[in-house]
């Protein structure tokens, strides 16, 4: 999928209301704020060790799917995401600075698995280069996409997508992963962050 930004996949997973819920509240119970304009709207649990059969279960399936289809990258850092009602876009950002997989020979990817319909991520469809020009003119949303996903699809996108976390004016619950490459080391809890104002834009780092 190099030549592409992302691709959508159908896990064929389904996901009871009762799943929802409980995934939601067990966020909403341990999860903290991440990085979302000032807003603690956006919250993140890290599953790790996890021993709640619901999330250990999602992540075993998800994770053979995965390995199906990238076998040469390795699943890391699950986490469940949840947005509460009338959560704010996110910044735009990627994952990896550009320059570091300039010499890549695999790029590392990020996926986001949809336990509900209506999960959303925006993306914009350009190199940085591209985006960061786009951004600093007077139309800065010209290139961005709202992709929509379906009830357990799975959208897999490269490390150097330049995406944001949606808004949401319901609440909304998803798995996030990192697949990491064998050649490029992520840099951890780091986010490259697009900078936009009047005049300029610039990738900056987010902690």
């Amino acid at each position: 999928m190099y030549n592409e930004l992302y691709t959508i996949y159908d896990t064929n997973q389904k996901f009871t209301q009762s799943t929802v819920h409980k995934l939601s509240n067990h966020t909403r119970r341990w999860g903290t704020p991440i990085f979302n304009n000032g807003s603690r709207n956006r919250l993140q649990y890290t599953c790790g060790l996890s021993t709640q059969r619901t999330i250990v279960d999602v992540m075993l399936k998800t994770t053979t799917f995965l390995n199906r289809q990238y076998p040469m990258h390795i699943a890391n850092n699950w986490a469940v995401l949840h947005s509460t009602r009338n959560c704010p876009r996110q910044p735009a950002h990627s994952d990896y600075h550009p320059d570091i997989l300039d010499d890549a020979h695999t790029l590392p990817l990020f996926a986001i698995l949809a336990i509900a319909s209506g999960t959303t991520i925006d993306i914009w469809l350009d190199d940085h280069d591209t985006v960061v020009s786009v951004l600093s003119t007077k139309n800065p949303v010209a290139r961005r996409v709202t992709i929509e996903l379906q009830e357990g699809e799975l959208f897999v996108g490269r490390g150097d997508l330049i995406h944001a976390g949606s808004e949401y004016d319901e609440q909304n619950t998803r798995f996030h992963v990192f697949l990491d490459a064998p050649d490029v080391e992520r840099p951890v809890d780091r986010t490259y962050l697009i900078e936009l104002d009047d005049n300029f834009t610039n990738l900056e780092d987010c902690v």
